[in-house]
């Protein structure tokens, strides 16, 4: 329940919140610009996020939600599912945006497996035996820096979402242990870093200002 509440009331600030109103007004979003939003929605790895199937979407539960798995491979992927959560695998409840790109999704994908892929024409049948189809980091990137670029900011990593993420939730519920479990941290010191690295930017940031 806390997990459900994190993701429907968290509130991010800056490069994200631009970001996501520029992914918002986009008629039909690519599948990269769709990463992104999925990315922006629920500060999962870019990983986790390429690697998503139509089966991880689970909207028929009483509270929809999407397994985050974080492998494509399928061996892998069955090994790391029979986990616990120390693996970094958890659930994350489905927005309307997420709905969105999910039906998106549907629309663009070719595959009948996976949500994000890369463009038909690039794939070979060895790809598609390996579950090497997914849409690249590169493509990913490269559609967010036309992205900042039209919100008028600097580019930043996708991986950075994670720690204004992890800042925003923890001035959210003030619980790091739920939002360690969130971002799928295996190691609570991971978390602590994230927030430590922001307190630092933050005070930086207030020392320049006053300068």
């Amino acid at each position: 329940v806390l997990l459900h509440r994190l993701q429907l009331t968290t509130k991010a600030k800056g490069q994200r919140f631009s970001t996501l109103n520029i992914f918002d007004n986009l008629k039909k979003p690519t599948i990269p610009q769709s990463v992104i939003g999925s990315i922006l929605e629920t500060y999962a790895r870019i990983g986790e996020i390429r690697a998503l199937r139509f089966e991880d979407f689970h909207r028929d539960a009483e509270k929809p939600y999407i397994r985050i798995c974080g492998l494509a491979n399928e061996s892998h992927r069955e090994e790391r599912v029979k986990r616990d959560s120390k693996s970094g695998k958890r659930n994350l409840a489905i927005t309307p945006r997420l709905e969105r790109i999910y039906e998106l999704g549907k629309e663009l994908s070719w595959s009948d497996k996976f949500i994000f892929v890369k463009e038909r024409e690039y794939v070979t049948d060895e790809d598609i035996a390996n579950d090497n189809v997914c849409v690249t980091d590169d493509a990913v990137r490269r559609a967010l820096k036309t992205m900042c670029k039209k919100a008028g900011i600097k580019y930043f990593p996708p991986h950075q979402f994670r720690f204004y993420g992890a800042m925003e939730m923890v001035n959210e519920c003030d619980d790091i242990y739920a939002v360690s479990h969130y971002l799928g941290h295996t190691n609570l010191k991971t978390t602590q870093h994230y927030i430590d690295k922001l307190n630092r930017e933050r005070v930086f940031d207030g020392l320049v200002r006053c300068s």
